[in-house]
């Protein structure tokens, strides 16, 4: 009898036994194109959407930051100029460079006589340049325009707690200030310094005129430049500020904020990882089914075998089912992955009010789809394996396992499919990861290092449960008489052939998943919690200007609950050379909770 599997339509002929077979048993693999489906979703969605969203902050950078350069330096810094900063700005003013100064500090603003004050974030701008780019939102429309050095904007919050209304007046440093309008969206929100609680828009003559701003204040100052037709390129200006303010940070249209990138990355390396560990689950449940499957057809196998088809063609023809369940799998995960990315615009809404509503990334989708193929067939390997190894004397034994004729033979292939399942999945968390080719490797090697040590946990933890309800089960039958539904029952979890174990370590996997990442929130806020020094301040005022000092102190004084005598402290901003930031504080002794390691206490500052 001729071979119908060889010759130049051996494919052919395998594609459609492997159609047929797979649409014999779709009921198999339904759950398991649902939980493929499920993690390529998460994965092409996350990704997708992080790829877009950094195409819209690059496309809107300049919207984002309100023109297309900005100088950001604590407000110290650039409030008072030095003659060659003053010269830089007046030669590129005369080429066609605007510029203006954004001031950003905060407050406590009172409602009325009685009311509780609010902390809040204050922003002195020029309404007749501010902004170069982008529009602030505001009801009534315009009202940008109607700020003065007696009027402000507020935002909906700051009127919703406080009870106020435009036309309402409000106090700010004991000055008060008529709220001309509502300050409902501002296109540089992301480009500001401090932002605390709800949001003032006013003057610098208004912030000069609270009186808030003195020497040590917590306040922030951006210039933000606009480049007129005909003006210096972007590389020329920035080159120019550069040496002009060579302490302070400069950000052009050119890139994406550093502090939204660099969160950016984080959360879509973290969701990637989740996400990958959804996709793992999903391959485990394939593997399971394909595993049962090729129990099933065992004598259609053997028969193949007695046809004459040789341990390629079967490995062909159910790898053919392999990469057609990962392929199905993976399209039904690039429409969970198109509903991902609808969801998440909504959330970030708020914060840019620009975004798009859709915004689809065919790279990531490409990524994520072979993903799903190649994950889907690395789990399902060592089954393929065994499978080429199954002889026609099984048509006589085929109730035996399917791993008893290949035992003893061809030792390597186990060893062989565990690396390239080791492999494939520590290149995957490598490519997720998005960092140097120095660190990925790193840190897909942590990744792969704590699933296969999850994984042979739970497998060992199954094993010994299933062993215990095996001697359960024994000792029960043999001193009573156990319902026999149950007994049969029970004892299938653990009869030759069960696919109990793998079942219970890819349901442990998932629950371990789920799991972590509570105990991971949960063990933040506990170090965060034991890193808070005994006795800490949980109350707090900021900048408190030394005309009140003394009646603040007083009025602390006769308020009672108190657990210890306020501390009074100075802070000012500071930048050491060849060195970071970072803020000076002064007190004339040292405060509790500090322990000098080296040196002793500077008595310097007075």
């Amino acid at each position: 009898m001729p071979n119908p599997m060889t010759g130049g339509q051996s494919g052919i002929v395998a594609a459609r036994i492997a159609a047929r077979e797979t649409r014999a048993a779709y009921g198999h693999f339904l759950f398991a194109l649902i939980a493929v489906a499920l993690g390529v979703g998460a994965l092409v969605g996350v990704r997708s959407f992080s790829q877009s969203f950094r195409t819209v902050l690059l496309d809107q950078a300049r919207t984002l930051m309100a023109g297309d350069v900005m100088v950001r330096a604590p407000a110290a810094q650039l409030q008072a100029l030095s003659p060659r900063q003053q010269a830089a700005l007046a030669r590129l003013r005369r080429r066609g460079v605007r510029w203006t100064r954004i001031t950003e500090s905060v407050s406590m603003v009172a409602s009325r006589v009685g009311a509780d004050p609010i902390l809040t974030s204050l922003k002195a701008v020029d309404p007749h340049l501010y902004p170069f780019a982008g529009a602030v939102t505001t009801q009534p429309p315009h009202a940008l325009a109607l700020l003065n050095d007696h009027a402000v904007l507020a935002s909906p919050d700051l009127l919703l707690r406080a009870g106020l209304k435009p036309g309402d007046s409000l106090r700010v440093g004991g000055q008060a200030f008529r709220i001309a309008g509502v300050d409902v969206s501002e296109p540089d929100l992301l480009a500001g310094g401090l932002s605390i609680g709800p949001r003032l828009l006013l003057t610098p003559g208004g912030l000069r005129r609270a009186g808030i701003i003195v020497f040590g204040s917590q306040a922030s100052a951006r210039l933000v430049f606009d480049l007129a037709p005909g003006a210096p390129s972007l590389a020329g200006v920035e080159a120019t500020l550069r040496r002009a303010f060579p302490q302070a940070r400069i950000t052009d249209a050119r890139h994406v904020n550093p502090t939204v990138q660099r969160g950016l990355d984080h959360a879509t390396t973290f969701l990637s990882f989740i996400s990958l560990i959804a996709l793992l689950v999903g391959a485990l449940g394939v593997a399971n089914a394909m595993h049962a499957h090729l129990q099933q057809r065992m004598d259609t196998i053997a028969t193949l075998k007695v046809m004459g088809a040789r341990g390629a063609q079967i490995l062909r023809i159910y790898g053919l089912q392999t990469l057609a369940l990962g392929a199905l799998g993976g399209g039904m995960g690039l429409l969970v992955a198109a509903f991902v990315v609808l969801a998440f615009p909504p959330l970030l809404a708020p914060f840019f009010p620009q975004l798009p509503r859709w915004n689809w990334a065919w790279g990531p989708a490409a990524e994520g789809w072979l993903a799903g193929v190649l994950v889907t067939l690395l789990f399902t390997l060592p089954s393929l394996l065994r499978a080429r190894h199954i002889r026609p004397a099984l048509l006589l034994r085929r109730h035996m396992p399917i791993d008893e004729p290949s035992r003893g033979r061809h030792p390597w292939e186990p060893l062989l499919a565990g690396v390239a399942l080791l492999a494939g999945v520590a290149a995957l968390a490598a490519a997720l990861t998005g960092a140097s080719w120095n660190r990925a490797p790193r840190i897909a090697g942590f990744f792969l290092l704590g699933l296969a040590v999850g994984c042979a946990v739970l497998a060992a933890l199954a094993w010994l449960l299933l062993r215990m309800l095996r001697t359960v089960v024994e000792h029960w039958s043999a001193t009573g008489r156990p319902p026999v539904a149950l007994r049969h029952g029970l004892a299938n979890l653990y009869r030759p052939g069960s696919q109990a174990l793998a079942v219970l370590t890819t349901l442990g996997l998932g629950v371990m998943f789920t799991l972590s990442v509570f105990l991971l929130q949960r063990a933040v806020l506990l170090d965060l919690q034991r890193g808070t020094p005994p006795g800490v301040a949980n109350v707090f005022l900021i900048d408190i200007p030394a005309a009140q000092q003394a009646a603040v102190l007083h009025l602390l004084a006769a308020t009672p609950g108190r657990e210890a005598p306020p501390e009074l402290l100075g802070t000012v901003a500071a930048r050491l050379d060849h060195h970071r930031g970072l803020r000076l504080a002064s007190a004339a002794s040292m405060p509790g909770g500090l322990r000098v390691t080296a040196g002793h206490w500077w008595q310097g500052l007075p």
